[in-house]
């Protein structure tokens, strides 16, 4: 089958981590990528996460993965290659060279206060919010392992970059996208806390952790993740423990928090006599979201990924990596392919790259103007992923039944009991700005007639349903292609279509077990700590490309097509490191806390004040230098270790220690200004309520208001990607009220009377309040 992006030229000037991974998901669609290097090479050619060793000459695992198939030039004729480029990928967000598309990818973005800020992924974590989320409150809080951060801005900038293609080819016009990796943070490591805070009145917050989550079994580590109070009446059943659900100040995960040690008692003694293998599969029994606490030697010999494929053979001796996170039935993505040399093929793309002819000019809209989609997601990966798609222009008419609700509106009853609580839910509210809402029981003919004939005109149904549901309701894809051939399917399974777990139920905290998020998430001698569910709204946007994709290769091939994004792949994806790592040198990441990888000496200090906080890391000697001036000019006592960049492994805990009793004293605004001001990395630790209330954000708009029927103004969010053509808002309003849009959709567009529309009422086919209430 052809690939979606032949055809497609992409240049890659950049240098981090997150261009490596965009650029990477355009060449697994076909698009022909070139890196430009220096004679010394890509900076991520000797990176190692676990430190090992390279001989002489050979690249690392994770730079062979992210650059197999591409071409390599060395610097040169740069500005003619970009004139010949489709797609421009930089790190400088003041770029201002050719292209047609020219993507930026940076820190903190090109305008505000902040750009040009010294940070790392710890301190963009630290501001973000993310960090003051996870964990218990009697350890400092911890930060995501494995630069998180930057895999996910890598596929924002992926799917912006296909976004702005799509404007071009339509438009002839160029495009410029900015993409913030402090942003994409924001709105994926922070479960849109400032919206809660903001609903609630409150900016409260205390780090904790769902109860169970991450408990030991007999052999190793097991996650649960028991969102509703169905599912802690089942765990408790599976316990032998019914006393427990019959307490109903356990039901939900807020009440089980106080009592967390109580439970503990009650759940250990199972637990204890069952290995990781029974618990998982005694709990999928029950139905419940559980999974392994999987590390890079585990993972890749689970039945499940074999049978379905997920890895394939690295070219570098056979270990397994993983394959692109998406599948369609129409196109196909790369296989595995070795990584160039360095200026390998400079003579060959120079004589074969030449400027082409740019599209005819037409009106520039936004990217997805004029696309109908039909949304029957819930909870937060999918309503994520067709929120960032009506952001981009598309008309997107979302599905639920009162019936059934998007689950995620129920936890609006935390804040109010009031009439209308199932709208103060903030995460449902962050998802699902810029959508039209309607209702359909979808278990009643009546509702699948409807949705079929609101599907004649669209062009994409999205759904993340277990694999079972949309054929009981007669609406798997076959049927749905026989009606409506022109239809794009966008399926979002936990596990996948099909394999021995395909209805196994996935939440994404199991998960980040799962793909090893967890297991090097966590202080070293504390338990394996979940991301904390960013990896719903990162799935989301790999769905978004892969949406993108889908459309892009409709329009040149015609025809519709199923495309299916299970979310463990895209777990698998974003943390392929202790996969490649243990196939590569045999090395099993862990667990640093906040020291984390890439540079040396970072931790998060507890400063003055009540659980206050900062987070600073060095990267190199000169920022040493700076650290100690910042130490002196308040007082304090340098460590001796500091000055010398070859003892700071050795001696790392006594530098450690040093270093936390300057802090403990210290005002963490004050302190974080003097380093900033200094060039080193720091930020504080923002609790995720208040992340949004910073000058930065402010400057650049990143909040946009809007008024909501039930909730008055209403602060959302816009987009961690910005598209220079732009003006006006991004989203044209606010998340819908349950089935607000009825009259409009259902009746307006498809032409039901009012009489007809009162008798859907009566007989519970749509309605604007959960059955029941």
């Amino acid at each position: 089958m052809p690939s979606p992006l032949t055809d497609v030229r992409v240049l890659d000037l950049s240098s981090r981590l997150a261009g490596a991974y965009a650029t990477k998901l355009l060449a697994d669609a076909g698009a022909d990528v070139v890196t430009v290097e220096t004679s010394d090479g890509h900076p991520l050619r000797q990176w190692t996460a676990g430190g090992s060793p390279l001989p002489a000459g050979e690249d690392g695992a994770l730079f062979r993965w992210l650059h197999g198939g591409r071409r390599s030039v060395t610097s040169g004729a740069v500005d003619a290659l970009r004139a010949a480029a489709d797609i421009v990928v930089v790190d400088d967000p003041h770029d201002h060279g050719p292209g047609a598309v020219v993507v930026a990818i940076s820190d903190f973005g090109g305008s505000g206060p902040w750009k040009g800020r010294p940070a790392t992924d710890l301190t963009l974590q630290a501001e973000s919010g993310s960090i003051a989320s996870r964990g218990v409150p009697e350890l400092p809080p911890v930060a995501v392992g494995g630069r998180l951060g930057e895999w996910t801005a890598g596929v924002y900038a992926a799917a912006g970059a296909v976004a702005a293609l799509r404007s071009w080819q339509r438009s002839g016009v160029t495009e410029r996208v900015e993409v913030s990796v402090f942003e994409c943070m924001l709105v994926t490591q922070n479960m849109h806390e400032p919206l809660h805070a903001a609903l609630a009145g409150s900016d409260a917050y205390t780090r904790w952790v769902q109860v169970p989550s991450v408990e030991r079994a007999a052999d190793g580590w097991v996650c649960f993740s028991l969102v509703t109070g169905q599912q802690w009446l089942d765990f408790t059943a599976m316990i032998d423990r019914p006393d427990l659900g019959d307490d109903a100040g356990l039901s939900n995960m807020l009440g089980r928090w106080p009592r967390r040690q109580e439970i503990y008692d009650a759940i250990e003694p199972w637990l204890r006599e069952r290995t990781v293998d029974e618990v998982v599969e005694i709990a999928a029994g029950f139905r419940l979201p559980v999974a392994h606490v999987s590390d890079g030697a585990t993972v890749a010999a689970m039945e499940h990924f074999t049978k379905r494929g997920v890895f394939s053979a690295s070219p570098y001796g056979g270990y397994p990596q993983p394959s692109p996170p998406y599948h369609s039935s129409a196109f196909s993505t790369r296989g595995p392919a070795v990584a160039p040399r360095v200026g390998e093929h400079t003579d060959e793309v120079t004589a074969a790259w030449h400027s082409r002819p740019a599209p005819d000019a037409g009106a520039q809209v936004r990217p997805l103007h004029g696309v109908r989609i039909v949304d029957l997601t819930a909870f937060w990966a999918g309503p994520s992923s067709s929120g960032y798609l009506a952001a981009l222009g598309a008309d997107v008419v979302k599905v639920e039944a009162v019936q059934r609700p998007d689950g995620i509106r129920f936890a609006g009853g935390q804040i109010t009991q009031a009439d209308g609580w199932w709208d103060w839910s903030w995460v449902f509210q962050g998802a699902n700005a810029g959508k039209r809402g309607i209702t359909l029981d979808l278990t009643k003919q009546e509702g699948r007639d409807l949705l079929h004939r609101l599907l004649a005109d669209a062009d994409v149904l999205m759904e993340n349903y277990s694999p079972r549901v949309m054929e009981q309701f007669g609406l798997g894809y076959e049927a749905l292609a026989a009606q409506h051939p022109q239809l794009v399917v966008m399926r979002m399974p936990a596990y996948g279509l099909d394999g021995p777990w395909a209805d196994r139920v996935g939440f994404a905290l199991t998960m980040e077990a799962l793909a090893g998020m967890a297991i090097t998430t966590g202080h070293p001698d504390g338990r394996p700590t979940c991301p904390g569910g960013a990896l719903d709204p990162i799935a989301g946007m790999h769905a978004v490309f892969a949406t993108l994709l889908a459309l892009h290769h409709r329009d040149r091939s015609g025809g519709g097509h199923l495309v299916e994004v299970p979310m463990i792949e895209c777990a698998l994806n974003t943390a392929a490191e202790p996969l490649l790592e243990h196939g590569a040198y045999d090395v099993v990441l862990g667990r640093t806390g906040n020291r984390g990888v890439g540079a040396v000496l970072q931790d998060v200090y507890a400063v003055a004040g009540d659980d206050a906080w900062v987070a600073v890391a060095v990267t190199d000697a000169a920022q040493a230098l700076s650290l100690a001036d910042v130490i002196r000019g308040r007082g304090g006592s340098v460590p001796e270790a500091l000055s010398d960049q070859a003892r700071w492994t050795d001696d790392r805990e006594a530098l450690a220690k040093e270093l936390a009793a300057f802090f403990a004293e210290l005002d963490g605004e004050g302190v974080v200004a003097d380093l900033v001001a200094a060039s080193v990395p720091a930020a504080v630790v923002r609790l995720p309520t208040v992340a949004d209330r910073n000058e930065h954000l402010d400057a650049r708009g990143f909040y946009e208001a809007h008024e909501h029927p039930t909730l008055g103004t209403v602060r959302y969010p816009v987009l961690p990607t910005r598209f220079a053509s732009w003006s006006g808002p991004v989203h044209v309003r606010p998340a819908p009220t349950l089935g607000q849009h009825n009259d409009e959709v259902l009746g307006g567009e498809l032409g039901l009377s009012e009489a007809e529309l009162v008798g859907l009422s009566e007989r519970g086919i749509i309605g604007d309040r959960p059955a029941g209430l």
